[in-house]
């Protein structure tokens, strides 16, 4: 980002803005797992339990039922988009974004069309958070949007 700051001529550093792309949620990929693969087992074991005995297998269906809910909504929270990890590095005469491992793109404040910062205390009933939302808007086109949520308050 340095490079291509020095490239533009956009002067001195002013500072950093990046968001913090979330993680899968572990503490709800790995409960939902094992409860589904449990299931899973416990439904295979009724299933060919009750066609040995009776000729039925389908008395185990709720469970297989069951684990393929808990695996599915495992999956969906491990595979599901994130957005890519973006910065954007303002300077006296204009500012630089790079998102995840492409060339950073620098513009001069000429270039750029409008700058919206916004700043929202969000209270839950257990604690509070900040979300933070910088919006640059250059005149060719695209936009560039970095959120982040920051840290809760004491």
């Amino acid at each position: 980002m340095t490079v291509a700051a020095e490239d533009g001529e956009l002067g001195a550093f002013g500072g950093l803005v990046e968001n913090n792309p979330r993680r899968p949620e572990w503490a709800a990929i790995v409960p939902l797992s094992l409860v589904g693969l449990g299931a899973l087992a416990f439904g295979v074991g009724i299933a060919a339990a009750d066609q040995r005995e009776d000729g039925t297998w389908y008395h185990g269906l709720p469970m297989l039922a069951l684990a393929a809910l808990a695996l599915g909504l495992a999956c969906w929270f491990l595979l599901r988009r994130r957005p890519p990890k973006t910065w954007v590095a303002w300077y006296e005469y204009g500012v630089v974004r790079q998102v995840a491992d492409q060339e950073p793109e620098a513009y001069c404040w000429d270039e750029i069309g409008q700058v919206a910062r916004q700043d929202v205390k969000v209270v839950k009933q257990l604690g509070s958070y900040m979300k933070y939302r910088l919006l640059v808007v250059p005149e060719d086109g695209g936009q560039i949007v970095v959120d982040r949520r920051g840290r809760p308050d004491p």
